[in-house]
C-alpha cells in the first residue's frame, strides 16, 4: 500500500518564494514543487549547476519532451522543438527565444545480449532495447555545420569529448556523478556494445546517407571526419577510435568522378600540394579514384586520410608523371603551379623535377635538368647563334617565381663559358656527332671567337678538346684529333718546319682544313684555330696546380712522371729546391713543371735536320714562348710556413736542353750533335783553326 501524510502549509512556509508560488497558483498551476536549499548550499551554486546541465539542445535527445524553460537564472531561456520525419531521418527545428537551429537526427537501437546485461544486476535484465542517436547541425541552406565539436551525451552532456562535429547520444552506463562513461567491470561489456553499435550505425547508415542527402557537399564530409583536436576522456577516445574505424569501411567520400567510395579506394594527392583544385586543373588524374578537390582541401579530411590503413598517397614523382607535357599554350599555368608548389614542398619537389622532362625549350623541346644543360634566353645584345643549332635554351614566361624555380632546377644564365663547356664541347669533342651538327656547333664557336676578340673569358683547356681534321705529314693517315694535339700544317704556317720536326712520328697531327684564299679570312681563321689550341711551334707542356693538394712531391700522379722526371728530380738544384727550409717535408708541391712535346724522342732520333729545325724554332720564339718554360716552381702548403713559400728550380725542359746531345754542329767537315754548352756560334772573325 502507498501511504500519504498530508501537511497543511501556509504561504508563510514558502519563505522568500511566497510571492512566486502565489504567482504560479494564480497562473493555473495546481502543483508547485519547492526544493529548499540546504544550509551549506547557496543560490549561486545551484544556478551554476543548472546552467551547466540545462540547455536547449537537451531536447534533441529527449523525444518525449518538446518544451524546456529555465527561469530565475542569469541566462534564462525558453526552448521548443518540432520534429518531422524525413526519408529515414528526423529533421528537427529547435527554437530558443526566437533563435532557431536545424538538425538532422539519426536514431537507432540495439538489443543488448544477456551477457552484456547480466553484470549490471536484476534491475537491467528486462531491458529489451538500448537506444542511440547521432545529431548533425545544419545551416540555413540545410548543409552540415563543421565549426563546433560536441561531448558525448547520455541525454545530458558528459565530460567525454571525442572531437566530433556531430553530437552522439547513447544510453551508456555512467559513473555516479553522471559525468563520465563508466569503466567499472560490470558496465564495460554493455558500454562497449553500445560503442560498437554506434560505429556500425555510422558505417552502414549515417555516413553514406548524410553525404547523399546533402548533395555530396564538402561540409557533410568534414562534419563526419574527426576534428584535428585531441579527444578527452576514456569514453571520448574510445568513441573517436571506433568512429574513425567505422568511416574506414563506409563509402562516403565523393570521388572527382562523382562516385562515393570508401577511403582505401582513393589516392590522396601529395600532401605538400598547396591547392588540390589547381592540381586537378593541371594533372591528368584518375577521377574515379581521386577525392574531389574541394573536399581534399579541408585539413581535417587530409588528416583523416593520412591515418587510413592501406591508403596509398600519390607520390611526387608519380604526380609529375601525370602532368601533360607543357606547351607554349599551357606553360603559364604549368610554371605558376610548380612555383607555388615549390614554396610548400621545398627541395623535395626540386629534386624530383630535375629527374623529369620539366623544362620547356624556346623551340618547344623538353629538357630534363638532371641530364641536360639548359640556359636562360640570351640577353639583348648577345652575338646571334645559329638558329638551327639545338642549343638548350629554356622558354621563360613572365610569371612570378618561374625564373627562381628554373634556376633551382639548374638552368644557367647564358654565358659563353657555360655554353661552351657544358654544351658545345659535348658535341665537338664527341666522335659520334654528325657532320651537320658539328658544323653548326663550329659556327657557334666562331661566334664566341668574335666576342673573345673583344676580351671575353679564356677557355683554352676546354677548347683544346674540340675535334678537328688532322693528317700525317705525308697525308697517308687522317682522323679527327683534339685541337690541343694539332699543329698548323705547312699551308697554314707558310713553313714546313713543324712537319720536318714531327712528321716522322707518322701521327695525323697536322691541321687538315682548307686555307682561305682571302688573306683577311686566313688571318681570322689562324687566330680561331689558335684559340682552339692548334699550335704553330713545338708545344711546351706546362703542368700547373693551384689546388693545395695538387702534384705533391713524392706522389705518383704527376703528368710528367717517367724516367726523365726521376732523373731531373735527382739533380742537386732540384733536390735542394724541393725541400722546405722550414722543415715541412710532407707539404711540398710541384706547382709548376714544364717540358716540351716529345723532346726526348726528338733528341733520340739524332736526326740533324729535325734538330736543326727545332733549334730554329726555339731561337725564333725564345723570348716569347720558351724562356718562361726554363723554371719549375716548388711550393710549401704548410699552414705554419712563414714568409715566401715558392722556390724556383730549373725545369725538365731546361734540364733536357742542357744535358742532352742535340745541337747540330760541324766539327771540321763532320756533322755532330753536342750539348749547347759545347757548341760555338760561327762568326766572320772566327779563327780558321777553330772552324776546322
Amino acid at each position: 500500500p502507498v501511504y500519504a501524510f498530508p501537511f497543511l502549509i501556509d504561504l508563510v512556509d514558502f519563505g522568500p518564494d511566497a510571492d512566486r508560488v502565489a504567482q504560479l497558483r494564480d497562473g493555473g498551476f495546481t502543483t508547485v514543487i519547492r526544493l529548499p536549499f540546504r544550509v551549506d548550499v547557496d543560490r549561486g551554486t545551484v544556478e551554476d549547476h543548472l546552467l551547466q546541465n540545462l540547455h536547449p539542445r537537451l531536447l534533441l535527445f529527449l523525444p518525449d519532451v518538446d518544451h524546456l524553460e529555465l527561469s530565475g537564472t542569469s541566462r534564462d531561456f525558453s526552448a521548443e522543438v518540432s520534429r518531422a520525419p524525413e526519408n529515414g531521418t528526423e529533421h528537427v527545428l529547435l527554437d530558443t527565444d526566437g533563435s532557431s537551429e536545424e538538425w538532422f537526427i539519426y536514431r537507432g537501437s540495439v538489443v543488448p545480449s544477456p551477457e552484456a546485461l547480466a553484470p549490471l544486476g536484476d534491475a537491467w535484465k528486462d531491458i529489451t532495447e538500448a537506444r542511440f542517436a547521432v545529431a548533425v547541425p545544419l545551416d540555413d541552406d540545410g548543409q552540415p555545420i563543421a565549426e563546433e565539436t560536441f561531448p558525448l551525451h547520455v541525454y545530458f552532456p558528459t565530460d567525454e569529448t571525442p572531437g566530433l562535429r556531430v553530437a552522439v547520444h547513447a544510453e551508456w552506463v555512467l559513473t555516479m556523478d553522471r559525468r563520465q562513461i563508466s569503466a567499472m567491470p560490470e558496465a564495460v561489456v554493455f558500454n562497449r556494445m553500445l560503442f560498437h553499435a554506434v560505429g556500425d550505425f555510422v558505417a552502414t547508415t549515417v555516413a553514406h546517407d548524410l553525404v547523399e542527402r546533402t548533395g555530396a557537399s564538402a561540409s557533410a564530409v568534414e562534419a563526419l571526419v574527426p576534428a584535428t583536436g585531441t579527444p578527452a576522456g576514456a569514453g571520448g577516445s574510445a568513441m573517436r577510435a571506433i568512429w574513425t574505424t567505422a568511416l574506414h569501411a563506409a563509402a562516403f567520400l565523393p570521388a572527382a568522378g562523382g562516385q562515393l567510395r570508401p577511403p582505401a579506394e582513393l589516392r590522396p594527392l601529395p600532401r605538400t600540394l598547396p591547392h588540390p583544385e589547381s592540381a586537378h586543373q593541371v594533372a591528368e588524374l584518375d577521377l574515379g579514384h581521386t577525392l574531389r578537390p574541394d573536399i581534399e582541401a579541408r585539413p581535417a579530411v587530409r588528416a583523416f586520410l593520412s591515418q587510413v590503413p592501406g591508403i596509398e598517397e600519390i607520390s611526387i614523382p608519380e604526380f609529375l608523371s601525370l602532368l601533360p607535357h607543357p606547351t607554349r599554350d599551357t606553360i603559364h599555368e604549368y610554371y605558376a603551379f610548380l612555383a607555388e608548389w615549390r614554396e610548400a614542398a621545398g627541395t623535395a619537389l626540386v629534386t624530383e623535377l630535375k629527374k623529369a622532362a620539366s623544362v620547356l625549350g624556346v623551340n618547344g623541346q623538353l629538357f630534363t635538368p638532371a641530364t641536360d644543360t639548359i640556359f636562360f634566353p640570351r640577353e639583348r645584345g648577345d652575338v646571334a647563334l645559329p638558329e638551327d643549332l639545338p642549343i638548350p635554351v629554356a622558354y621563360l614566361p613572365d610569371i612570378e617565381g618561374a625564373q627562381s624555380l628554373l634556376r633551382e632546377l639548374g638552368v644557367k644564365s647564358f654565358e659563353w663559358r657555360e655554353l661552351i663547356r657544358d654544351f658545345l664541347i659535348k658535341l665537338l669533342a664527341s666522335r659520334g656527332t654528325d657532320k651537320v651538327t658539328r658544323s653548326r656547333a663550329m659556327t657557334a664557336l666562331r661566334a664566341y671567337h668574335q666576342v673573345r676578340l673583344s676580351g671575353s673569358e679564356h677557355l683554352e683547356p676546354v677548347l683544346g678538346r674540340v675535334l678537328l681534321p688532322g693528317r700525317s705529314a705525308d697525308g697517308s693517315a687522317k682522323e679527327l684529333r683534339p685541337a690541343g694535339e694539332l699543329y698548323f700544317s705547312a699551308p697554314w704556317s707558310g713553313s714546313d718546319d713543324l712537319e720536318v720536326i714531327y712528321g716522322p712520328f707518322g701521327e695525323p697531327e697536322f691541321l687538315d682544313v682548307a686555307v682561305p684564299v682571302d688573306s683577311d679570312e686566313r688571318e681570322i681563321d689562324v687566330d680561331f684555330y689558335r684559340m682552339l689550341g692548334v699550335a704553330g711551334h713545338p708545344r711546351l707542356d706546362m703542368a700547373k696546380s693551384s689546388e693545395p693538394g695538387g702534384y705533391m712531391v713524392g706522389a705518383g700522379r704527376h703528368p710528367h712522371r717517367g724516367p726523365l722526371f726521376d732523373e731531373w728530380m735527382a739533380t742537386p738544384d732540384v733536390q735542394s729546391a724541393s725541400k722546405c727550409p722550414q722543415g715541412h717535408p710532407a707539404s711540398q708541391q710541384l706547382r709548376i713543371s714544364c717540358r716540351m712535346d716529345r723532346h726526348e724522342e726528338l733528341i733520340d732520333s739524332a736526326d740533324p735536320l729535325r734538330l736543326m729545325t727545332l733549334w730554329k724554332q726555339l731561337a725564333r720564339r725564345w723570348g716569347a714562348v720558351y724562356e718562361d718554360g726554363m723554371e719549375a716552381l716548388f711550393w710549401c702548403n704548410h699552414g705554419s710556413h712563414a714568409g715566401e713559400r715558392g722556390r724556383p728550380a730549373p725545369s725538365i725542359f731546361a734540364h733536357t736542353l742542357r744535358t742532352r746531345l742535340w745541337v747540330p754542329v760541324d766539327r771540321g767537315n763532320v756533322a755532330e750533335l753536342v750539348r749547347p754548352a759545347d757548341a760555338w756560334i760561327g762568326a766572320a772573325q772566327t779563327p780558321r783553326r777553330i772552324q776546322e
